[in-house]
């Protein structure tokens, strides 16, 4: 075959090439965009395979703390004995553990229903306990502390129950159910308390309990309040504080997660945000299914509760302070709560919110955000107590309505301790007076009549 043979082949080889380049770039360009839009797709369609536990079924554990029930959440803050138009309160006996206290004393007992009352026929009680709580507590929530009758009304209230008045009708021992003043409630439930044996006595053992303190009667605004007659006299506490730590939390609530850096961590659908600062953390989960049932087994607070118990996080004593509805500024959170429990000592808060704290919100009945400290308290110190001398009730309401203007809605006032932090991780609890406007306790500053002065939210 001769050279030009050859290259005459040659050139007919590639001239059919050239000729048909076009429709073979077409085929190619079109599997290449096409293999593009498959990968594009299944990026942005993908989803590890990461499962989040669900809500109260953790299956690990805060080693500090604990479990708890209802019963010990839900507290009151004060218990008042009305006797012979005198008035007397005694932390030991209301609400204390160094002796069974009123409140325990009634959970033992069985509560059958009577009559509804108006509530605009219900007077002020004038002799028996007035039993205080700090908040509106749900009566879904109630159900679970009282051992109530199988015929029993009060199942069906909607608000909340800020006061019980124990009290004797005759023979028998009664509980009346009072609502607290913003809620829509038409009635007082009031009930006979069975098997009251272990009430017997009961006003005259408060009255000689060492630490009884007498009050007297005021008004703010209409409201009234019930404060020690003459100044009472308490100590400081001194304690070493911990820190939990933010690893066990993110194990426990992102058990698969992304670490974005040393303040974040991300889960498939919910993330949370260390603040290392003030050691705390903020677990957020928006995923809010919108047609979510009003209707679930048990109340927010009770799911609140059995949250925190499914990874141990009672670090110490908490009690409901604080049931309220948040407003939210989101489209799809809806029937939005907020529910704080605030730690307690010999009966009194603390109310240094970044220590003493641990919050939840809920939108449609689904935990959206846990909120709490990593710090506790660990082991009290066998320091020098600072003894302080508070002042009486008529120095308190002399001094709210001095600075308030009487423009002020005070909710409630208490003696709280103030919480002072050292440098070398010891604080002190210096016991002060505190009252309550909307969801927020400040401090009561005497000295230079600042009143807003806030060591809460």
């Amino acid at each position: 075959m001769s050279w030009n043979n050859i290259k005459h082949k040659i050139a007919r080889f590639y001239s059919a090439i050239w000729k048909n380049i076009e429709p073979v770039k077409t085929v190619l360009l079109t599997l290449l965009i096409g293999l593009s839009i498959f990968l594009t797709w299944n990026l942005w369609t993908y989803t590890p395979n990461l499962q989040e536990l669900p809500d109260g079924t953790i299956d690990s554990k805060i080693e500090q703390g604990v479990k708890t029930t209802v019963q010990d959440v839900i507290q009151p803050m004060k218990v008042i004995l009305h006797q012979n138009k005198k008035h007397y309160w005694s932390p030991s006996m209301g609400v204390g553990k160094q002796t069974e206290g009123v409140y325990e004393r009634l959970q033992k007992a069985t509560l059958v229903a009577g009559d509804p009352l108006p509530i605009d026929e219900v007077d002020e009680l004038s002799e028996g306990f007035e039993v205080i709580f700090p908040t509106a507590v749900p009566a879904p929530a109630l159900q679970k502390v009282f051992e109530f009758s199988k015929e029993n009304p009060f199942s069906a209230e909607p608000g909340g129950i800020k006061t019980l008045y124990i009290y004797k009708k005759g023979k028998d021992w009664m509980v009346r159910f009072i609502p607290a003043e913003n809620e829509n409630s038409k009635f007082v439930y009031e009930f006979q308390i069975t098997d009251a044996n272990h009430l017997t006595n009961i006003d005259d053992e408060y009255r000689s309990d060492l630490q009884v303190e007498e009050l007297d009667r005021f008004e703010l605004n209409g409201k009234a309040f019930y404060l020690p007659k003459r100044g009472i006299t308490l100590q400081s506490l001194n304690y070493r504080i911990d820190d939990l730590g933010i690893e066990p939390f993110v194990k426990l609530l992102l058990p698969q997660h992304v670490k974005i850096d040393e303040s974040k961590f991300v889960g498939t659908k919910s993330f949370m945000q260390y603040y290392k600062d003030r050691e705390i953390f903020v677990y957020t989960s928006p995923s809010i299914k919108t047609n979510q049932s009003d209707a679930l087994e048990e109340h927010v607070t009770v799911q609140g509760m059995n949250f925190i118990n499914s990874h141990t996080g009672w670090t110490d004593q908490f009690q409901l302070y604080e049931f309220s509805d948040a407003n939210s500024n989101y489209e799809g959170y809806k029937n939005y709560k907020e529910i704080q429990y605030r730690l307690t000592l010999n009966g009194f808060p603390l109310m240094d919110d970044a220590l003493s704290l641990i919050e939840l919100e809920y939108s449609n009945q689904e935990l959206y955000r846990y909120k709490r400290s990593l710090l506790v308290l660990d082991k009290p110190l066998q320091l020098e107590p600072t003894t302080v001398k508070l002042e009486n009730g008529a120095e308190v309401v002399r001094t709210l309505r001095q600075l308030s203007g009487n423009e002020i809605n005070v909710k409630d006032i208490t003696i709280g301790y103030y919480v002072d932090i050292n440098d070398n991780r010891t604080v002190e609890l210096i016991p002060a007076w505190y009252y309550k406007v909307g969801t927020a306790w400040k401090k009561i500053n005497f000295d230079d009549n600042e009143l807003f002065e806030n060591k809460g939210r």
